[in-house]
C-alpha cells in the first residue's frame, strides 16, 4: 500500500512530500496550520478541520481546538493542572491537550494499546 503523503511548504517557499507516518502533530496558529516532524516545521495549505478528516486513518487524533496528533508517534502522557494533558511525543517534544480532549484522547489511546 502507498503510504499517503501531503504537501508542505518550507521557510523558503520549498515545497516538501511528508508522509503521514512522519508526522509528530498538525497545529493551527491563527489562519495558518502547520506540519511538525522531528526535523522540521512546514506550512499545509488547508484548514485543521480538513486535515482532520483524513487524517484519521493515520491515527490522527484531536488534542485540542488547535491541535492534532499522531497517536503512533506519542511515547508518554500525564495530567497537567485544570484536567489538561502533557503529551510527550516521540522526539522528546512536549505538546498540551485541552481539557476537553484529554479525556477522550487517553480512552483512545489505552483502547489502541488493548487492541
Amino acid at each position: 500500500m502507498r503510504e499517503e503523503k501531503i504537501i508542505g511548504y518550507g521557510d523558503h517557499r520549498e515545497m516538501y512530500q511528508l508522509q503521514m507516518d512522519n508526522i509528530l502533530y498538525f497545529e493551527a496558529v491563527g489562519e495558518r496550520v502547520f506540519a511538525y516532524t522531528a526535523e522540521q516545521v512546514c506550512e499545509v495549505k488547508k484548514r485543521l478541520y480538513q486535515i482532520e478528516k483524513t487524517a484519521g486513518r493515520f491515527d490522527f487524533i484531536r488534542a485540542s481546538k488547535s491541535l492534532l496528533v499522531n497517536a503512533n508517534r506519542i511515547s508518554s502522557m500525564a495530567s497537567v493542572a485544570g484536567s489538561r494533558g502533557k503529551i510527550t511525543m516521540d522526539n522528546g517534544e512536549a505538546v498540551i491537550a485541552s481539557r476537553m480532549y484529554y479525556k477522550p484522547l487517553l480512552n483512545s489511546i489505552k483502547w489502541k494499546a488493548i487492541s
